[in-house]
C-alpha cells in the first residue's frame, strides 16, 4: 500500500485515488471476520499514518484518513440492512410455513446472517483504533481524526464518536507539542449535530453520567457561543454530578473553570446593564461549592458503600479557595458582587484563607494557597472577574495534566 500512496504527487487527483484505495482496503479488512480484522486494520492504520507523515498538506489529507473511521459507519449500515433482511425473511417464513423447526432462527443467525459478527468486528476496530492513537500520540492521524471523526460516522453512532473523541483528545495532550489553540483549529463538530452533542455531553441522566466525557465537553463548550440553554446545562451538570462519577478531577476543573467564566461574565454584564439583576446560577453555584469543598462522609459509611462519596482532598482544596474568594466578592443580599478594581470589600476572607491553609488536610497543598493569597490581598487589582484566573492557577499547582496549560 505504501508504495502506491507515497509515490503519488500530493494533488487533488492523488487524494481522490488514495481515498478510493483506502476505502477498498477497509472493505478487505472485514473479509477475515472479527478475529482477523483487528491486525489487518492496525496494519492499514499504520500505512496511512506513514503516508500522512510525509504529506505536505495534512488538512487536505484528512479526506483520505477519514476513511479509517468511516468504515465503522459502513459496518453499522451493513448491520442494519442484515437486521432488516433477516426479520423480513423470518416474517415470510412465519406466514408461509405452518410448522417451522424451533431452531430455524438460531441456525439462520449462525449461518446466513453475519449480524453478530459485524457487531463484533465494529467493536474490535474501534478498540484497535483507540489503542493505536493512544500508543502513537504524535501521529498526524490524531489531529486529522479530531477534524473528521464525528462527521465520518452515522448519527446513530454519535455516542461512539464522542467516546473516541475523548480518547483522541487525551492522546493529543500527550504529544510533544500541543496547545488548545491548535486543537480548536482541528477539532470539528458538524453544525447539525451540535444540539445532540450538547444534550449527551451535559446530560446527568444518560449513559454519559457514569463515565462523563469531560475533555470532550470542555472542547465542545469552547466551540459553542454561550447562551442560556448551554449555560444552564453546564451549571446543572457541574452541580449535579456525584463525586463517584468524576473519573478525572483535572478535567472536571476545566468544566468548573468554564462555569466560573460564564458566571463572572454574567456579573460584569449585569453591572453594565440598567437592570443590574444577579444571575440565579451564582448563588446556586456557591451553595454547591460550600458542600463540595467538604467531606461529610463517615469512615464507617465509606467502608460499607466502598464508593467515592466525596471529592479528593486535592480537589476540595481548590474548591475551598474558590468558595472563599467568591464569598469575599459578595456585597450583600440582592446586590451584585464586586466587579471593579478597588471597590470596597465588605466580607474579607483573608483570615479564613489562612485558617484553611493551616489545617492538617491542606498543608500538603500549601503551593495553591500561596498562589491564591494575592487574589485575596490585592483588592485594588482583583474582583469577581479574577475568579477564572484564580481557579486555573490553583489547579495548575495541584494537578499536572497538560490540558490545564494554554487556556
Amino acid at each position: 500500500m505504501c508504495s502506491f500512496l507515497v509515490n503519488e504527487l500530493f494533488t487533488s487527483v492523488a487524494l481522490l485515488k488514495q481515498t478510493a484505495w483506502v476505502r477498498t482496503e477497509c472493505a478487505l479488512v472485514l473479509r477475515g471476520g472479527a478475529t482477523a480484522a483487528s491486525p489487518a486494520y492496525n496494519s492499514l492504520i499504520a500505512d496511512v499514518d506513514a503516508v500522512a507523515q510525509q504529506h505536505e498538506n495534512l488538512r487536505a489529507f484528512s479526506i483520505v484518513a477519514r476513511e479509517l473511521t468511516a468504515l465503522w459507519g459502513r459496518i453499522s449500515d451493513a448491520k442494519r440492512e442484515t437486521y432488516i433482511v433477516f426479520h423480513s425473511q423470518r416474517k415470510n417464513l412465519l406466514l408461509s410455513s405452518p410448522r417451522i423447526p424451533e431452531n430455524i432462527f438460531s441456525v439462520c443467525r449462525k449461518s446466513s446472517y453475519p449480524f453478530f459478527s459485524l457487531e463484533q468486528s465494529q467493536k474490535a476496530l474501534v478498540t484497535t483504533w483507540n489503542a493505536y492513537i493512544s500508543a502513537n500520540p504524535d501521529s498526524p492521524l490524531v489531529p486529522t481524526s479530531l477534524n473528521t471523526l464525528i462527521g465520518s460516522l452515522n448519527t446513530d453512532q454519535l455516542v461512539t464518536a464522542l467516546k473516541v473523541m475523548e480518547r483522541t483528545i487525551i492522546a493529543y495532550f500527550k504529544r510533544s507539542s500541543f496547545s488548545w489553540t491548535e486543537l480548536m483549529e482541528w477539532a470539528q463538530c458538524p453544525n447539525n449535530l451540535s444540539s445532540s452533542v450538547r444534550e449527551y455531553l451535559l446530560s446527568v441522566s444518560s449513559n454519559n453520567k457514569a463515565n462523563p466525557l469531560m475533555l470532550t465537553t470542555a472542547w465542545f463548550l469552547k466551540t459553542t457561543p454561550v447562551n442560556d440553554t448551554t449555560a444552564s446545562a453546564l451549571h446543572t451538570f457541574v452541580t449535579s454530578i456525584k463525586p463517584k462519577h468524576v473519573m478525572c478531577e483535572a478535567s472536571f476543573l476545566l468544566l468548573i473553570w468554564q462555569e466560573v467564566r460564564w458566571l463572572a461574565d454574567a456579573v460584569l454584564a449585569a453591572h453594565a446593564s440598567s437592570s443590574r439583576t444577579l444571575d440565579d446560577r451564582l448563588p446556586s453555584f456557591m451553595r454547591w461549592l460550600s458542600k463540595a469543598a467538604k467531606d461529610d462522609s463517615s469512615f464507617i459509611a465509606n467502608l460499607i458503600t466502598s464508593k467515592k462519596t466525596a471529592h479528593s482532598p486535592r480537589l476540595r482544596a481548590v474548591l475551598t479557595i474558590l468558595e472563599l474568594f467568591l464569598t469575599q466578592q459578595m456585597m450583600g443580599e440582592g446586590q451584585l458582587p464586586r466587579a471593579t478594581e478597588g471597590s470596597p470589600v465588605l466580607n474579607s476572607r483573608i483570615h479564613a484563607l489562612k485558617e484553611a491553609a493551616a489545617t492538617k488536610a491542606n498543608q500538603q497543598f500549601a503551593s495553591a494557597f500561596n498562589v491564591a493569597t494575592p487574589f485575596f490581598v490585592q483588592v485594588d487589582m482583583h474582583h469577581i472577574g479574577s475568579a477564572p484566573s484564580l481557579i486555573l492557577q490553583c489547579s495548575r499547582e495541584l494537578f499536572k495534566e497538560k490540558f490545564l496549560l494554554g487556556l
